[in-house]
């Protein structure tokens, strides 16, 4: 063992330290003062759900076409525009996917860029390309829009709201836009707001045709005249004179700025316009409104309906640089302001997500847990060292070392976000370690009976560099991940978590080695120890206790079990001052116990090693292949969305049109049968009727062969459709389907919320229903339940939907008491719905996990029929797959064509123009729309158009082809002529699909399904299974995507990155005890133990093993070698002073296990709140990562004490035995020169 030295000579070996223990004050002003910094910036420090970067490395671009101010087919969009687009795109540098869409209104480009692009400079680049394609591009094409994700929330909305209002509110849309939007816009911070499922309104001018075409109207000069007649406008400057003083009678000129005005100020005004001399537009209007307007219904794409009601739904953008928290609660309040405006009178509005809401509260659990966990450190620092002043002055190194580390985050201009609170909750308990390594070894020097001022000097110089090189490695891991991963995420979350970690890492080594061996020196922690007379007889009660416990049986021991917890507790109120390193009789015993162990393996520690080790190895791969993999563990799923596709084509559209139905004579041959179906669209006025489930009920009332005619009844809408009930089922033709879509989304929609929301009037309905024959169960199913029964049955919160005429989407949130639930009311819900020919049904969590639940197949290649053929297949065998729900393949329904020809010579004979014809039919089908027209406070659109027709009962009804082909075109001569005359029609065709998808330059089709299991691995090896037996031609791929491909890369990731950083770990280590051999002895029984621990812990507990575990492994790394760092660095001390190995090893295990202990019981702790807690990353939960780290220090803790020693007498018997061989070697080479 080394001298004692006195305070000069510790001074003297160690200056620096001892500046910290001779200058109190400076020091402590010092700390103060960084400490105030540290209070403040976490006052001024922004707080983000994300932080800034963590958008993704995307842009897009969305290229508008309407040929000659119509659609064209995707097929025609995808020749003319997305192709010379592409090829321009595909130039620019560091693009790593290029996904294209051809749709009928335009082209959509999503670029996605490696994770170091600069996303300026790319911005740059692609709005240089988009210049260069333009000039290939048709003259029609529209503004192309480049996007791209800014600021910290990733282009995320700052909040969702849905509005929704009572039946029979006046201009609830026009309130939305002239009333809410500009309110919400003025707070402070939003940079903008939009509304989805908002309907636009509209003042109509409705053309009797019928008089039109009798007064000979020529439509085109008429729309010219309105359009020119309706103008204000400037007409120059001219100068007056003015007398301005009567007493001078001074005249002086003034500018006078003259506006023509000729817009129209009534409807009145419009309709007394002449059209020509005797006939005024009144004469030629039907009034069949008040022209207050009407809102628009031709070619609405989507309507929303919120808890039962009309709505519509708003997003609302913050500012780049606005505090996310600060603008939502902001938007809160102005919300509550709005509804007490009169204007709103009968809304509701609901904040469906509020960003700033899942910051607090995943805040609030990350501050919660690291309450916790500090709180059960300091416990544990108590319950070993028993006394408070000294476990409080340890345990100060928790806040003292976030605090200043939030100074310096501030000072670089970063947020408080959720992954910096992570990289604090994990390194809450190792900030303890360094302090108590100093401490305890500062008493180890004081006990030998060095000063108090050279025990604090030299107890923190010797371990001083063992501290900074163990928590190298923590910080060296983090180092790995970042600049050495090719996966942007992983880099980017390692990176902003382990900032935190590293900088408070760093903050703990300054004031382990200096602030708290100083504290300890001038607290008084180090006087020599003043017995008292209670004092000695708790020490000796503690003692006789100590004494009997090694004397007694097991039954005897249990005796005296109440004494030694009766006196732990009395010294753990009472304190004690130390009297060299604190102790109790159960840790010496222990300790001991432990040296004499470490001493009966020595001798077998071959045998040992050869089993402990290769045996952990093994069990490390069998845990491994139990655990589940999974990359989205189960956490707070408290929002649901429930998707229905309503599929298109004939045969299914005509078995949907059939389950309408609602009588039918039996036995006729020809029956009119007439369907009433609410008004879905304008106003949902009304409830439907009770309609038939059964298909067969109307193919058995018709014979097989007779023709019947079916009458649709939609509110405005009404149309025919001829059937004919045959052998094969029932077939017809579809000049009606649109019409008929839009009635069977609103039929569903509502049938769905009564069955979700149990509407008042369910079990009216229900009675009704059973009392016309059918059975209770199909009431129920189809007209839902109580408000209490729905209640009970789905725990929801709210409901809202937005559907058209192609699908529905359903948003529920699950009410916060059942969210726990969520899995069991999901599965309810989905059971409870009501099935529908032709409607696909899929589901998924929306708030549980950050991933989605959609998993998929892609398949690229040239050709978009063999693609789709090969989806089919797929589709097919992936559906016999347990666990795999909603399998299909993913595109997009073609809309139904009916091409309508111009037969060139008898338009010529009539002198009809070509594009005349085309401006007329579609006047007849939309109208056309005018400026701005003044209606009291509002400016809104004037449309002129043909009155809607009405069916026998007066009910206005759409267009439909026998009124498009009745429509007059004016000819060259004066005349009209009907437009069947001039026109050929080339038959009803679909137009093949709704969208064209390519993706790096190839035509895509994906096969898409649904799993809320979490062994990913296992619906994947049947994935992989169910794909054997596909063919793929020559030129086609397949590739997984979803929830597939990102978890299969980041895993693959996640394994270079911890080998990565496993090798940096020992190279670091090499570089510390100058020796390959002595790192090996600590890599090779710490890892293992580690990864058995680990994986261990989630095999117990039946955690999956997810992304968040492997970011735990890898941490795990740099974390489990600290102490054997430790262990290994003083025995090496040891023997540097002269000490016999056999005794530096038992020296240096009696002497580290306490503190080995205490920092790994003070980590693991710490951890406790994070490995229990259900506390979510944006609902990822990072319980696994807790469990992963908690069990892998805990086992690893024992591996070290157990199995170091051994290992490191092992290798160092190799090293003799290799230093032998070459000294040996030398010596014959030596002699063999000399010969």
């Amino acid at each position: 063992m080394s001298d004692l030295f006195t305070p000069i000579q510790a001074r003297e070996q160690h200056p620096i330290l001892a500046f910290f223990a001779r200058r109190p004050v400076t020091v402590t002003v010092l700390l103060l003062a960084t400490t105030v910094l540290g209070v403040i910036s976490l006052q001024l420090t922004p707080v983000e759900l994300f932080p800034a970067g963590f958008e993704p490395k995307s842009l897009s671009v969305s290229v508008p076409y309407n040929k000659a101010g119509d659609t064209v087919s995707p097929l025609t969009v995808e020749r003319e525009v997305t192709l010379p687009v592409e090829a321009e795109l595909s130039t620019i540098p560091g693009v790593q996917d290029l996904n294209a869409t051809s749709a009928r209104d335009g082209a959509d480009f999503d670029l996605e860029f490696d994770g170091d692009r600069d996303m300026d400079e790319a911005y740059a680049e692609i709005m240089a390309a988009v210049e260069r394609a333009r000039l290939r591009l048709p003259s029609d094409v529209g503004r192309i829009q480049v996007r791209r994700f800014r600021g910290s929330s990733g282009g995320w909305p700052v909040a969702f709201v849905s509005f929704y209002w009572e039946d029979g509110t006046v201009d609830p849309y026009l309130t939305l836009e002239r009333v809410v939007q500009p309110y919400l816009e003025s707070v402070d911070g939003v940079a903008s707001v939009s509304f989805d499922g908002a309907r636009t309104k509209f003042i109509a001018l409705d053309l009797d045709p019928e008089k039109t075409r009798a007064y000979g109207v020529n439509l085109s000069e008429l729309l010219q005249r309105l359009r020119g007649d309706n103008f204000r406008a400037p007409a120059g400057k001219t100068t007056v004179r003015q007398k301005m003083d009567l007493g001078t009678g001074q005249m002086q000129e003034r500018d006078i700025y003259l506006v023509a005005d000729s817009r129209f100020h009534s409807i009145e005004e419009i309709e007394n316009l002449p059209v020509r001399p005797g006939l005024r537009i009144a004469d030629i209007t039907r009034h069949s409104h008040d022209n207050k307007g009407v809102y628009e219904t031709y070619g609405v794409s989507s309507y929303v309906r919120v808890n039962g009601r009309e709505g519509a739904t708003c997003r609302i953008f913050k500012t780049g640089d606005a505090n996310t928290v600060a603008v939502g609660e902001r938007v809160e309040k102005a919300l509550q302001d709005l509804q007490s405006k009169p204007q709103l009178k009968g809304f509701s509005a609901r904040i469906a997500w509020n960003q700033g809401d899942t910051i607090k509260e995943s805040i609030g659990n990350l501050m919660q847990t690291l309450a916790w966990g500090g709180l059960l450190a300091f416990v544990v620092l108590l319950v070993f060292l028993k006394s408070w002043r000294l476990s409080l002055v340890i345990a100060l190194s928790i806040p003292l070392s976030m605090t200043l580390t939030l100074a310096v985050m501030f000072l670089m201009g970063e947020t408080i976000n959720l992954l910096a609170l992570m990289g604090f909750t994990l390194a809450g308990g190792m900030l303890l370690d360094n302090s108590i390594v100093v401490a305890e070894n500062v008493y180890r020097r004081h006990a030998l009976g060095e000063a108090p001022e050279a025990a604090v000097v030299r107890g923190a110089g010797e371990v001083g560099l063992a501290l900074i090189l163990a928590t190298s490695t923590t910080v060296i891991v983090f180092i790995s991940v970042i600049f050495l991963s090719s996966e942007p995420f992983l880099s980017f979350v390692m990176g902003k978590i382990g900032l935190p970690v590293c900088l408070s890492l760093a903050f703990s080594i300054v004031l382990a080695i200096g602030v708290i061996p100083m504290t300890m020196f001038r607290a008084g922690l180090l006087k020599a120890h003043q017995t008292s007379r209670g004092r000695r007889w708790f020490t000796g009660l503690r003692a006789r206790l100590a004494y009997r416990w090694s004397e007694r049986n097991n039954f005897e021991r249990l005796l005296l079990v109440p004494g030694i917890a009766l006196w732990e507790c009395v010294a753990l109120v009472a304190g004690r001052n130390a009297e060299g390193a604190p102790s109790t009789p159960i840790v010496d015993r222990i300790a001991e116990w432990y040296v004499r162990t470490v001493r009966w393996l020595m001798p077998a520690r071959y045998m040992v090693a050869l089993c402990v080790v290769p045996g952990s190895v093994i069990l490390w791969f069998v845990l491994m292949g139990a655990t589940t993999k999974t990359d989205q563990n189960q956490g707070n799923r408290d929002r649901i969305s429930i998707s229905a596709n309503f599929s298109g084509g004939s045969d299914i559209m005509i078995r949907r049109k059939a389950l309408l139905v609602t009588e039918i004579a039996p036995g006729s041959a020809a029956e009119k049968a007439r369907v009433r179906v609410g008004d879905f669209v304008l106003g949902y006025n009304g409830r439907p009727i009770t309609l038939p489930e059964d298909l067969e009920r109307l193919a058995a009332a018709v014979p097989a062969g007779s023709p019947m005619s079916i009458e649709i009844a939609r509110g405005t809408a009404t149309g025919s459709l001829d059937i004919e009930a045959g052998p094969t089922g029932i077939k017809g033709n579809m000049e009606e389907t649109q019409p008929l879509r839009d009635a069977i989304a609103g039929r569903y929609v509502l049938d769905v919320e009564d069955i979700l929301l149990g509407v008042d009037g369910a079990g009216e309905k229900r009675k009704r229903a059973m009392a016309d024959g059918m059975s209770e169960e199909m009431a129920l199913a189809t007209y839902g339940r109580t408000p209490k029964e729905a209640d009970e049955a789905f725990g929801i919160e709210s409901l809202s939907v937005s559907f058209s005429a192609a699908r529905a989407r359903f948003y529920i949130s699950v009410q916060p008491d059942r969210v726990g639930e969520s899995g069991v009311l999901y599965t309810k819900m989905m059971a409870a719905l009501p099935e529908r020919a032709g409607v696909e049904l899929r589901g998924q969590f929306e708030g549980g996990s950050s991933a989605s639940s959609e998993v998929s197949i892609r398949i690229n290649g040239p050709d978009t029929q063999r693609l789709l053929l090969l989806a089919d297949d797929i589709a097919v065998r992936l559906q016999s797959i347990e666990g795999l729900e909603g399998v299909q393949v993913d595109t997009t329904e073609g809309i139904d064509e009916l091409t309508v020809g111009v037969d060139r010579q008898r338009a010529a004979a009539f002198g009809v123009e070509p594009n005349m014809l085309s401006q007329v039919l579609a006047f007849q089908l939309s109208g056309t729309t005018l400026r701005e027209f003044q209606q009291g406070d509002n400016l809104l659109p004037l449309r002129v158009r043909f009155a809607p027709p009405e069916d026998a009962a007066g009910n206005s009804r759409d267009p439909n082809l026998q009124d498009v082909s009745e429509t007059r075109v004016f000819t060259g001569t004066g005349g009209s002529v009907a437009a069947k005359a001039i026109t050929k029609t080339s038959g009803l065709a679909k137009s093949g699909l709704g969208e064209i998808r390519r993706r790096n330059r190839q035509t895509s089709l994906r096969v898409v399904g649904t799993t809320s299991t979490e062994d990913l691995g296992r619906i994947r090896q049947q994935v992989n299974m169910a794909m054997e037996g596909v063919k793929f031609p020559a030129g086609y791929t397949q590739e997984l995507g979803g929830r597939f491909g990102e978890f299969e890369s980041r895993l693959t990731e996640l394994l270079w990155m911890a080998l990565a950083a496993l090798a940096l770990v020992f190279l670091l280590m090499c570089f510390l005890f100058e020796s390959i051999l002595k790192p090996a002895c600590i890599l090779a029984v710490s890892v293992p133990g580690a990864l058995v621990g680990g994986y261990g812990a989630l095999w117990v507990t039946g955690t999956p093993f997810d992304i968040m575990t492997g970011l735990g492994l890898v941490v795990l790394i740099g974390v489990v070698v600290n102490n054997g760092i430790v262990l290994v660095d003083l025995i090496n001390r040891l023997r540097a002073e002269g000490v016999e190995r056999k005794e530096a090893v038992e020296t240096a295990a009696r002497q580290r296990m306490r503190p080995i202990l205490l920092t790994s019981l003070t980590t693991a702790f710490g951890l406790i709140p994070m490995a229990l807690g259900n506390s979510n990353f944006v609902g990822q939960p990072y319980y696994p990562m807790g469990r992963m780290v908690l069990g892998g220090i805990l086992l690893s803790m024992v591996y070290t004490l157990v199995l170091v020693p051994l290992l490191y007498t092992i290798l160092d018997d190799f090293g003799e035995a290799g230093k032998s061989w070459i000294y040996v070697l030398l010596g014959k080479a030596g002699a063999a020169s000399e010969a």
